[in-house]
C-alpha cells in the first residue's frame, strides 16, 4: 500500500489595484499603478497539530506598490519650442531626442526572526520569544531591528511565540531611465542611439538583516536587494 498525505496548508491573497494612463500632451505620455495587496499563509507552521499555530503574513506580503512608466519628447530642434529654427546640423545633434523612465516604490518585504536552538526533539527547529516589537526608528544597515527583542525559547517541547515574517526589510526607490534618439537611415532602415540608466540615482535598497538569534552579526545587513546604477550605451538597427 502506497500511503496517502493530505497538505492542509493554504494561502491568501486580496489586492486592490487602480491604474491610470494620461497623454496631457507636449511629448508626454504616462501610465501609472498602485497596488495594495495583503498575503498571508498557514504553511509556515511547525506543530502539525496546530495547523494555524503561525498563520501570518508571506515574505511576499507587500502592502504598497506604485509603478509609473513615463516618456517625453524633448522640446529641442526644427520646429519644436527650443531652437525652432535649427539648421539641418544642429537638428541632427540636438533634435528629436526622447526621455522615458519606469519608477518603482513599494514598500518592504517581510523577514522572519529564526531561533539558534532546538530543544523541539521532533526534527523542527524552535520559534523564538518574541518580548517586544523590534522595530527601530531609525534602523541602520548596523542594526535595523532591535535584537534585543526577541530571545531563544529555551524550555523543551515549546515552540516560542514569535510570529512569522514580523518585521519589514528596507523598501524599494527605483528609476530606470533612458534617453534616445531615432533617425532615419534609409527610406526602409532606420537607427536608433541610446543610453540607458538603470537605478539611476544609485539609491541603496539594502536587503534583509542577519535575523538567526543569537549570531554575532545579527540585526546587521551585508547586501543590498537590486544592483548599484549601471549604465549601457547601444546602437539599435530597425529594417
Amino acid at each position: 500500500d502506497i500511503p496517502v498525505q493530505f497538505s492542509n496548508t493554504a494561502s491568501w491573497y486580496d489586492a486592490l489595484t487602480a491604474r491610470v494612463v494620461a497623454q496631457p500632451g507636449h511629448g508626454i505620455t504616462l501610465s501609472a499603478s498602485y497596488a495594495h495587496a495583503r498575503n498571508f499563509s498557514n504553511g509556515n507552521n511547525i506543530d502539525p497539530a496546530n495547523l494555524y499555530q503561525y498563520y501570518g503574513p508571506t515574505q511576499q506580503d507587500i502592502a504598497h506598490t506604485v509603478t509609473a512608466e513615463f516618456s517625453y519628447e524633448l522640446p529641442v530642434g526644427h520646429g519644436k519650442q527650443f531652437l525652432p529654427n535649427a539648421n539641418r546640423v544642429v537638428d541632427a545633434i540636438l533634435g528629436g531626442w526622447q526621455y522615458s523612465g519606469f519608477l518603482t516604490i513599494r514598500s518592504g518585504l517581510r523577514f522572519d526572526v529564526n531561533s539558534g536552538v532546538s530543544l523541539l526533539n521532533n526534527g523542527q527547529g524552535n520559534r523564538p520569544d518574541r518580548i517586544c516589537a523590534g522595530n527601530l526608528s531609525n534602523p541602520t544597515v548596523n542594526l535595523w531591528f532591535n535584537t534585543s527583542c526577541f530571545v531563544d525559547d529555551l524550555v523543551p517541547q515549546t515552540y516560542g511565540n514569535a510570529g512569522i515574517n514580523p518585521l519589514y526589510t528596507d523598501g524599494l526607490q527605483q528609476l530606470d531611465s533612458s534617453l534616445f534618439k531615432t533617425f532615419r537611415v534609409t527610406e526602409r532602415v532606420s537607427m536608433q542611439i541610446r543610453a540607458d540608466a538603470f537605478n539611476t540615482f544609485n539609491r541603496p535598497n539594502f536587503s534583509a538583516p542577519d535575523s538567526t538569534v543569537g549570531d554575532p552579526s545579527e540585526g546587521q545587513i551585508f547586501s543590498t536587494a537590486v544592483d548599484n546604477r549601471r549604465m549601457q550605451f547601444g546602437l539599435r538597427l530597425f529594417f
